[in-house]
Order: structure tokens, then sequence, then C-alpha cells
């Protein structure tokens, strides 16, 4: 059974502080929905492409069984080339690039509606008060892991990137490169996307982030990148297994999945649920704890159903009982007074 001791996300802090400890941080969808829970509910992005009713856009997802975006189009092109090759018809690959393209379309709208424009959708004050959430990791030492596909802890960093200056700095992977793109060299890294996110995109020998430019906000570039048929790097979805199938193939993820996996000093959670399609978030842990790199594990959870929810789950959690424990996620105010 977990220790309920610490009733408030800042007494976890000063604990940890105290110990001298670094301090990590695993982000999953409700540290978004905490900003605003009707454009960042679980799923959302499939969810809205899929009430679009669009008879086509169900077939595929039925079809390919997926909601990878970039694994559904590539099947598309895989189909085509088969079609072109063994029995060709003009007509049904007339039908199939209607049906690629009405994906992309649905993608590029489905982001344009579920995603604030730019960063300065934020207020000030809810960018302040997340950064100064953030602080306490990149000043112990630690790491901050987000299995989120969003651009709200890219902004944050990115904005407050002066009020979060310390010795360690923030540190992503990506730099510019000879071709004057931001690309990833495995090395010293604290930021880490479990699952990817909007502005990463797969070259398929190397993983290069969008920038900003004198002319886009970042949210339009990475919508024409899609109508160029490239697509974000996220895994969407899925199970477990299809997700470490994702994460094994690309280097970038699964540098990320590694350093979770050989994380050191204790873990604090937020809005992630360890659901049924978690699992391999739970091995990196256990594969932590069995290394002694982990010393101590913090659970947040927002509501009852939660809390009962993780107690049931900490036996899974390879750690003495006494390293886990849990506290309302709610004292943590990441964004401050959000409005609702």
């Amino acid at each position: 059974m977990a220790d309920e001791s610490f009733k408030t996300y800042q007494e976890v802090i000063n604990y940890l502080k105290e110990k001298k400890r670094k301090i990590n941080l695993l982000v999953g969808n409700g540290f978004s929905m905490a900003f605003d829970p009707t454009i960042f509910s679980y799923n959302a992005l499939s969810n809205f492409i899929k009430s679009c009713k669009d008879q086509t856009i169900l077939k595929l997802f039925r079809i390919v069984d997926s909601t990878n975006f970039e694994l559904i189009m590539r099947e598309l092109d895989l189909f085509i080339k088969f079609e072109k090759e063994f029995d060709p018809n003009p007509k049904l690959e007339e039908i199939i690039l209607s049906a690629k393209n009405k994906l992309k379309t649905s993608l590029i709208d489905a982001i344009t509606k579920l995603h604030p424009d730019h960063v300065f959708k934020i207020l000030d004050s809810n960018s302040k008060a997340c950064a100064l959430f953030l602080k306490d990791y990149l000043e112990s030492g630690g790491a901050i892991f987000s299995t989120n596909y969003d651009l709200l802890l890219y902004w944050i960093l990115m904005r407050e990137s002066n009020s979060l200056k310390n010795k360690y700095g923030i540190l992503d992977g990506f730099s510019l490169g000879n071709n004057e793109d931001l690309t990833w060299n495995s090395g010293k890294q604290n930021i880490y996307y479990l699952h990817g996110s909007l502005p990463l995109f797969s070259t398929g020998y190397s993983t290069i982030k969008e920038k900003y430019d004198h002319q886009h906000y970042l949210l339009q570039n990475i919508k024409d990148r899609i109508a160029k048929d490239q697509y974000p790097l996220f895994v969407t979805g899925g199970t477990a297994e299809e997700k470490m199938k994702v994460i094994s193939n690309n280097r970038y993820l699964s540098f990320c999945y590694d350093n979770l996996e050989n994380i050191r000093g204790s873990l604090i959670v937020i809005g992630f649920n360890f659901g049924e399609y978690d699992t391999h978030i739970i091995d990196a842990i256990n594969r932590a704890a069995t290394k002694k790199s982990l010393c101590s594990l913090f659970i947040g959870y927002y509501t009852e159903k939660d809390r009962q929810h993780f107690l049931r789950l900490c036996p899974r959690i390879q750690l003495p009982p006494e390293k886990i424990r849990i506290f309302d996620s709610k004292t943590a105010n990441i964004w401050g007074n959000t409005p609702q």
C-alpha cells in the first residue's frame, strides 16, 4: 500500500529538497487538461477526426485498426504501389488518393480547432505560474518527461527560458545543423517527449524540430509541413505493444524511453493515469527501480477514483511500499488561477 502521509504537492517538493535529491517529473494529459479541459481531453485529436462522420475516414481507422496517422498514410501509399504493380486501376488509385487527402485535411483541421494558435494565447500569469512549477525540477538537476503531443510544455520552456535559467539549462537535444534544421543529436538532455510532439518530425534518418520564423507562428509551420505530406512524430492510441513498436523504431523516441528507464533520484507523476495501454511506462519505471537508480515515486491524483486506481496500481511498482507516495495533484496549481 502506498504511503499517504503527503497531502499536498508542496509537502512533496519540500521533502525532496531537504533530501537534496534530483527531482524528475512525468506529465501526462492531465497537465494540459489543467490548462483547458475542453481542448486537451485524452485522445481529443483522433476523437475529433472520428466525429467528423466522414465514411472514408471512419473506414480508414477501422481497416488499419490504428489512430496513428503516419501509419495510415504509409499503408495507403503502400497499397497504391501494390495496385500499380499488380493490377493497375486508375479509379481505385483515385479513391485511395482522395482518402489520403481527406485524412490529411482532417488532421490539419483538428489541430487548428483543438489547439491554441500561438504561445500568447496563454495568459502571462498562467505562463509564469507554470514556469515556477517547472523550475524546481530543472534546478535540482532532474529531468522532465512528457507523453503529450501538444505544444504547451514546449511553449512555456521557450517563453519563460530566462526565468528558468539554471546551471543545468533547458536541454532538449536539438541544435541547428548545416541544413538550417533544428536536428536532434543524442547527448545531454533534461527534456524528453516520450510519445513525440507536434513540432517533431522524422526524416527517416533523423528527427528535426520545427522552429518559428519571422512570417508564421510555429503551429502554422507545422500545418504547412502536414500539407506537404510530412507528419508530426507522435504516438497516439493503440496498445502498449503498438506504442513500443513505434518507440523502438525511432532513435529519438527510444533514447527518451531509455532515459526514463535509467532515471536517477525521485520521480513525481502528475496528470498521467497509468491506464491499461500505459504498461510500457510502468515497465520503464520498474527497470529504474530494479537498477536502484530510482529512489522513490510520488503519484498525484485528481479525483477519489484516481486515488483508488493508484492504490491498486502500487503493488505493480517494484519499489518498497514506503517509497511510493500519493498526493492531491490539484494542490500543485500548475497554471495558477487558470480560467476554465
